[in-house]
């Protein structure tokens, strides 16, 4: 006999179990920002199609703050980002990297459209860079990696650069040199490269602590046609 207590015991039952597996499903997500020339679309597609993540439910951002805002909700299980942004989110490891042309790091270039800002003058002027790690984070990165500037400008896209040199908004750029290489086919002002930054990583896939070591190997198996899609050449794993 299915007594008050004996169907409430039920679906006590029933509803744990559908929280668990809506937990488990909520785990296993992946979020992606990184700068790129490749609309969101393509590389969200190219991720989705990928066996290796069948199951995971899969978002590229287009821009930083909406990613970060993201995270503050809930934190996924796989993250695509920069190399520097496992250095100030301790709650991820870096498991893979991207490399491109059989490198896995590249070297961020300085420009400047006037000729009076050179290097000499750097920490007297204002510097723009698409933002990858938020306000705080920026400054420490740019200034580890470049040197110290009077002032940083964040900008949510490559294209976005180019325009406060020519708009005398800012005094140098910070961008990746095949960005760079694209951009020039837009703009036609003259640019002055006035440095370059330390070698730093192309992006990373990484995990949530505590992740499985079979989980790992799985996102290990991403296609060459994946890779590509993202822009890269090859997928490493991170000793």
């Amino acid at each position: 006999m299915n007594t008050p207590i004996n169907k409430r015991l039920k679906w006590g039952i029933l509803l744990f179990s559908l929280l668990s597996i809506i937990g488990v499903q909520a785990a296993e997500k992946m979020q992606v920002y990184t700068t790129s020339t490749i609309p969101v679309k393509e590389r969200e597609k190219a991720l989705k199609s990928d066996s290796s993540l069948q199951g995971t439910e899969v978002t590229v951002f287009g821009k930083f703050s909406e990613f970060a805002s993201s995270l503050k909700s809930s934190k996924p299980k796989y993250l695509i980002v920069p190399s520097a942004f496992v250095e100030y989110n301790k709650d991820y490891k870096a498991v893979y990297q991207f490399a491109k042309g059989g490198q896995t790091h590249f070297k961020f270039i300085v420009l400047s459209a006037k000729d009076e800002w050179k290097k000499d003058n750097q920490a007297k002027g204002s510097v723009g860079i698409v933002d990858e790690l938020g306000r705080k984070q920026t400054s420490s990165f740019i200034k580890a990696q470049v040197g110290k500037f009077k002032r940083v400008k964040r900008v949510t896209k490559t294209d976005d650069l180019m325009p406060l040199l020519v708009l005398e908004n800012a005094n140098y750029i910070i961008i990746r040199p095949e960005n760079y290489e694209i951009l020039k086919a837009k703009f036609t002002a003259k640019t002055n490269q006035v440095g370059e930054s330390k070698s730093i990583g192309h992006p990373v896939i990484c995990v949530l602590n505590g992740t499985s070591d079979a989980e790992i190997e799985k996102l290990g198996k991403m296609s060459p046609a994946t890779i590509k899609g993202l822009g890269f050449d090859e997928l490493r794993k991170v000793q």
